[in-house]
């Protein structure tokens, strides 16, 4: 009933680029420059985090590629299911939550950890099926007590083309924002990480100073979005400004915005790069 298939660790605090080596490269920290040397660090950054974002979910990806074709979509497999995906999840690292299969009409039929949790109304799952390709949902809570996690779903497919079920790897978010690298990012830097509809997934600062509720703001995020990459200066409450660049991912839609050190003073005006 089941072919073979080679599990693939998922990683996720592997990097196709090295923020920080980007980062020391250039110096940035104790030598700020003109605005365009400026807006080009931002875009750098925010080009490595958007490449880090594609390689992960590629690696999620081609693990749900592999997976889909060992399982079973027979609702009467949910045990052998059950078996296959606990022993595909112990292979994995730590960030990935849970891997599941559901049927057409959202049931669950095979689940490696906790509960078999129906998502016939998750967002993500209706995406899945009326795309027929990999979806990354938004953060949610795990219905089997995971905390909060980003779901990835896939179609799974029969030979013909025809869908059968959905498969679906979750991720802590947590993990997920060690691909932006927390630990990598100066002082009074901000990255913030959207999705397609500009619903925030995570927000990542080392603010030495907190000045409000707009401290964090880097930008129109739907103007960002259709615009793909760019920079700009952007107002954060009247007398300061931030330079702030944006890179969009390629496997999934999603948005980086990099937003340097705030400045005090009239606040520019804003020009694409």
């Amino acid at each position: 009933m089941y072919g073979s298939y080679r599990s693939r660790r998922v990683g996720l605090a592997a990097a196709t680029l090295s923020l920080a080596a980007l980062l020391v490269a250039l110096s940035w920290s104790q030598f700020r420059g003109e605005d365009g040397e400026d807006r080009h660090i931002a875009l750098n950054a925010a080009r490595s985090i958007a490449t880090r974002i594609d390689g992960q979910f590629g690696s999620i990806e081609k693990l749900l590629d592999e997976l889909s074709g060992a399982v079973s979509t027979d609702p009467n497999a949910m045990d052998a299911n059950d078996a296959l995906l606990r022993r595909a999840k112990s292979e994995q690292s730590r960030a990935i939550a849970n891997i599941f299969l559901l049927t057409l009409d959202g049931r669950n039929i095979g689940n490696a950890e906790g509960q078999h949790a129906g998502a016939s109304d998750r967002t993500y799952f209706q995406r899945a099926l009326a795309s027929g390709s990999l979806i990354a949902g938004e953060p949610i809570r795990s219905r089997s007590n995971l905390g909060w996690v980003i779901p990835v779903a896939r179609p799974v497919k029969s030979r013909s083309g025809e869908m059968r079920g959905v498969l679906v790897v979750a991720i802590y978010l947590e993990d997920f924002r060690k691909v932006v690298g927390p630990n990598e990012i100066p002082t009074d830097w901000v990255v913030r990480v959207f999705t397609e509809n500009a619903n925030e997934v995570t927000t990542v600062s080392n603010a030495s100073v907190v000045t409000g509720g707009d401290s964090h703001r880097t930008g129109n995020v739907a103007r960002q979005l259709r615009l793909k990459e760019g920079s700009e200066v952007v107002n954060i409450d009247g007398n300061t400004s931030r330079i702030v660049a944006f890179s969009r991912a390629q496997r999934v839609p999603w948005m980086v915005s990099v937003g340097l050190p705030p400045e005090a003073g009239p606040v520019r005006i804003a020009k694409g790069l």
